[in-house]
């Protein structure tokens, strides 16, 4: 297992994984293929925004304060999901960055698939992934630990106060990466959608939003 560097971040920075989508609700490996959020994800997205603008308080409208940079994957569930927090955050037209590091984990051929799927068509690779989550690559896709490399230097680039829509695959690696959760404990961590983590000098926070979701 390659060395996992830290990134110690001096600015807060908040992580959302996106909305949920129908091939959420139908527990799907989405990886890379482009599918929107849908009513429920809709929902959380909103929630997300009206409690991340209670986190923030004055950090929002404070000129004294360095201003937030707006960063997403560029796949179209976590761009809808940022969309619909800025609207919530009464910054509807605020310049949002997409950036391809963000995106998720390539899950190549077992994209579509459920996992009993999975495991009845490729049964050795998925006994495989179970062994070993963090670096056990995908059939013509991805692992975790692929994406350590980019998403560090992402990190390393973000030199002010932030706010990101991503994944679940990819923002577990971000949680090891800025919070230091070993790789083979980070990988068993919920990254549900009424949840969103806030990132400060290596601390890292998480504040609900079930309720404000209405779920």
């Amino acid at each position: 297992m390659a060395f996992l560097e830290q990134v110690r971040l001096r600015h807060p920075v908040y992580f959302f994984r996106h909305g949920q989508t129908d091939w959420n609700a139908q527990m799907r490996c989405q990886g890379l293929t482009d599918i929107p959020v849908n009513a429920l994800g809709e929902t959380q997205a909103r929630a997300y925004g009206r409690v991340l603008k209670m986190v923030l308080g004055s950090r929002l409208s404070d000129s004294r304060r360095a201003p937030f940079t707006f960063y997403s994957s560029p796949l179209s569930r976590a761009t809808r999901t940022m969309a619909l927090i800025c609207h919530e955050l009464g910054c509807p037209d605020v310049a949002v960055e997409t950036d391809e590091r963000l995106t998720e984990i390539d899950h190549g051929a077992w994209n579509g698939y459920t996992y009993d799927e999975i495991r009845e068509k490729w049964p050795d690779d998925y006994a495989a992934l179970q062994a070993d989550k963090w670096t056990t690559r995908r059939p013509e896709g991805e692992s975790y630990e692929d994406r350590v490399e980019p998403l560090t230097h992402f990190l390393k680039e973000v030199t002010g106060p932030a706010i990101i829509t991503g994944h679940g695959g990819t923002g577990r690696v971000l949680r090891a990466i800025i919070a230091g959760h070993p790789p083979s404990q980070v990988v068993h961590l919920p990254m549900t959608q009424d949840q969103f983590y806030a990132f400060e000098d290596g601390v890292e926070t998480i504040h609900r939003c079930q309720d404000d979701a209405g779920e």
